[in-house]
């Protein structure tokens, strides 16, 4: 497996493997126009002119050749926090800043995080900076999870040009492991705010499109190398203490709706380039409540828990449906 070792400012002009730091990857780093997987799946959730905004494109098609200045935010700076500390400690002091102080309203802590930001780093007040040091610890002392990010090839960027779209597709993964029988696994190293319960996991995958990205990192990867990845397996880890840990392989089931959520994002993206125009939001749709949810109210007045419409209701059935004393008699409808 060959590795090109690329420096900022050179474009990627051959499908392959690169080397290359993770702020060219996201930059305008080939001939034409690249996409990777976060801008796919938001093509779909949210509009193209969102996504246009938020990437590089708008320094590629403008006399005005200034990136778009990232909107400050602490969670995702304390996510690329964790994934420099774990998976590319080496880098550490090259890319994050740690600020002696304990908020951002001083001159001077406000002038070396735009400092960081303008080098292509992050800048951490200490308590974050403590915070990101006790989850990597955390991490390490778990030999499961240890295994995983340590026993791979880290931040590798993968380059496939999708010829009959005209496009480059591009993926990063975390850890690329290569275990027994000579297969390749695929690691990636998710933080999270709330519970890495599967169930939790589960919605987010839906909601922020970790099974698109996996679909897309699977095959791109299949493409360049010339065989499919094992697996695609998600190393999850909360920012509250204790900083618990949980590792999650994505199903095949949800890997074939990544797919064909990935096929629509591709084909969005590619009429976009071709015409450039990248439309806002639809207007005027009327809204209802999302089926699933739906579906919950249904049981739930099923239930009765939505009231009896004025009628009087039997002691039993207040304490079953609302947990009160009988003293209650009567209910209207809410």
């Amino acid at each position: 497996m060959k590795i090109v070792e690329i420096k900022d400012g050179v474009k990627v002009k051959k499908p392959g493997i690169y080397r290359m730091s993770n702020d060219w990857y996201h930059d305008d780093c080939t001939v034409e126009p690249s996409a990777s997987s976060t801008m796919l799946f938001r093509l779909l959730n949210e509009c193209p002119a969102k996504v246009y905004y938020d990437s590089y494109l708008p320094a590629r098609y403008s006399k005005n050749k200034k990136k778009v200045k990232r909107e400050d935010n602490d969670r995702f700076d304390l996510g690329d926090a964790c994934h420099t500390a774990v998976l590319e400690g080496q880098f550490w002091t090259d890319r994050c800043t740690i600020v002696p102080s304990g908020n951002w309203s001083s001159p001077r802590a406000q002038f070396l995080k735009k400092q960081a930001q303008q080098q292509g780093g992050v800048a951490l007040l200490k308590m974050q900076a403590t915070k990101v040091f006790a989850m990597r610890d955390a991490l390490l002392a778990d030999k499961q999870a240890r295994e995983l990010v340590t026993s791979g090839q880290n931040e590798l960027s993968y380059f496939w040009f999708d010829e009959a779209r005209g496009i480059w597709v591009k993926v990063r993964p975390d850890v690329r492991r290569r275990c027994k029988e000579n297969l390749v696994h695929v690691v990636d190293y998710k933080t999270s705010q709330g519970s890495v319960a599967a169930r939790s996991v589960a919605y987010r995958m839906a909601e922020f499109g970790y099974h698109v990205s996996a679909a897309m990192y699977l095959d791109v990867m299949e493409k360049v190398e010339g065989k499919r990845p094992a697996s695609f397996t998600l190393l999850c880890q909360e920012t509250t203490k204790p900083h618990l840990l949980n590792i999650l392989p994505i199903g095949e089931l949800a890997l074939d709706w990544g797919k064909i959520q990935l096929r629509a994002a591709l084909d969005l993206f590619t009429e976009c380039v071709k015409r450039k125009q990248w439309p806002q939001y639809v207007r005027g749709e009327t809204l209802e409540i999302p089926r699933n949810i739906e579906v919950g109210l249904e049981e739930r007045k099923d239930r009765g828990e939505f009231g009896t419409g004025g009628r009087t209701i039997d002691d039993e059935t207040v304490k079953r449906v609302f947990g009160w004393g009988s003293e209650i008699k009567n209910l209207e409808a809410y």
